[in-house]
């Protein structure tokens, strides 16, 4: 079923964004250390 399909999305999607999230409280918010962190940039990145 696609509404099912579209949960499993949303959920993925939401996911992804607490992960970054968590990132960002480990990393901190800070631009310059994010541009110059490639650790930082590939964790923030949604891959599957």
């Amino acid at each position: 079923m696609q509404n099912n399909r579209d949960i499993d999305v949303i959920q993925r999607i939401i996911s992804y964004c607490n992960e970054i999230s968590e990132t960002i409280l480990r990393f901190g918010a800070d631009y310059p250390i994010f541009s110059g962190d490639s650790v930082y940039k590939n964790a923030t990145a949604l891959k599957d």
